[in-house]
């Protein structure tokens, strides 16, 4: 029986997944009646398309970790009952959830009830109960009560070999398009950008003691920005940031640069990249430490991704920096399979019984 109406929410506050959320709920309308429900936050401007959730955004209000992250999973568990007990009675087919915290969600489902059917979205969780004794026998004790969404194959895979989650209970969504509309307008272009939190704070130091030692940025007159989380620096030819950087100003940096540069750790395992999306969706070559979701996505778009190599750096950008756009057809098939007509359809899909489901798996 195909579901009617859908009740779309995030049991987590993530500011960050603003854009997934609006996404998500546009391309679900295309198909189904959904009821999006958000946290109040006074940095969004679409409050007034959903329903609110009446709690405040949670704030930090312990410097102790232990009681701060105690706090944190009890307001997530509120909120997530609250979504339950909502779905039930609005009469939903289905509560989605985009973005949640494993504790909280092991606590819901071990202790109430969810009347309707649960589809919930992984993301950097994943990485923390791989490494977790604890919090794998907590997501093992749980998987089988809700269908589990990845935005990648790849994700997919690692569910079933490394968590054991039966392939009828995996749903994949590739992530939407993210293309900035905000255009370079202060004249400040870089041939390579590097702007995610994610950041291995290692290579960061070393391309700065690069610059200091060999100005190798300087020498090659490349342009290169770069956010860090402990580090900053500028001669001109590398700048290194840290601390907030607006949304406005990133998506300008994004489309002023020639290519995007992502330098995650190992640890960056079983999750999607944004910033990885971000490059795509607008056109960007991307140079990249080889993780999963790298190789996976290199896999399809050979053309668009260049490993990184410290040693190899700077000719990799000076490579990167004379390819044409316009020259590549696989940016066109990217946004092709990541088009709203595509994505629609696949959710739509999704939502079959499972006897007739077809699991359609796309890589990027």
């Amino acid at each position: 029986m195909m579901l009617k109406k859908v009740l779309l929410c995030e049991f987590a506050p993530e500011k960050g997944h603003k854009n997934l959320f609006a996404n998500t709920y546009d391309l679900l309308s295309k198909n189904f009646s959904v009821q999006g429900y958000v946290l109040s936050d006074r940095n969004r401007d679409d409050d007034d398309k959903y329903n609110v959730i009446p709690f405040a955004y949670f704030e930090r209000k312990y410097r102790n970790y232990l009681l701060h992250r105690i706090s944190y999973i009890f307001y997530v568990l509120k909120i997530t009952l609250m979504m339950f007990k909502q779905a039930k009675k609005n009469g939903n087919d289905a509560l989605v959830c985009l973005t949640n915290d494993d504790v909280a969600l092991f606590l819901s489902l071990l202790f109430f009830k969810c009347d309707v059917p649960l589809y919930v979205m992984h993301h950097y969780e994943l990485d923390f109960i791989a490494t977790s004794k604890i919090r794998k026998w907590m997501f093992n004790s749980i998987k089988g009560k809700y269908y589990h969404i990845v935005q990648a194959d790849f994700m997919a895979k690692k569910l079933v070999k490394d968590f054991d989650v039966p392939n009828e209970m995996i749903i994949v969504w590739p992530h939407p398009l993210n293309i900035k509309m905000t255009r370079n307008t202060d004249g400040a272009k870089f041939d390579c950008a590097g702007l995610s939190n994610s950041n291995e704070e290692v290579m960061i130091e070393n391309l700065i003691k690069l610059e200091k030692e060999q100005h190798v940025f300087k020498m090659n007159n490349l342009h290169v920005i770069l956010k860090s989380r402990n580090s900053s620096y500028n001669n001109d030819y590398l700048t290194v940031i840290n601390g907030y950087l607006p949304d406005q100003k990133y998506d300008s940096i994004i489309n002023g640069a020639k290519s995007l540069f992502i330098p995650f750790p190992d640890s960056f395992n079983t999750r999607m990249s944004g910033t990885l999306i971000d490059a795509l969706s607008n056109r960007k070559y991307v140079i990249a430490t080889r993780i999963s979701v790298v190789e996976s996505c290199r896999n399809r778009y050979s053309n668009l991704i260049e490993y990184f190599v410290l040693d190899n750096f700077i000719e990799t950008i000076k490579l990167v920096k004379d390819k044409n756009p316009e020259e590549e057809t696989q940016f066109d098939e990217f946004v092709d399979n990541h088009s709203d007509e595509k994505l629609a359809a696949i959710m739509f899909q999704s939502f079959c019984h499972s006897s007739e489901r077809k699991n359609v798996r796309i890589d990027f």
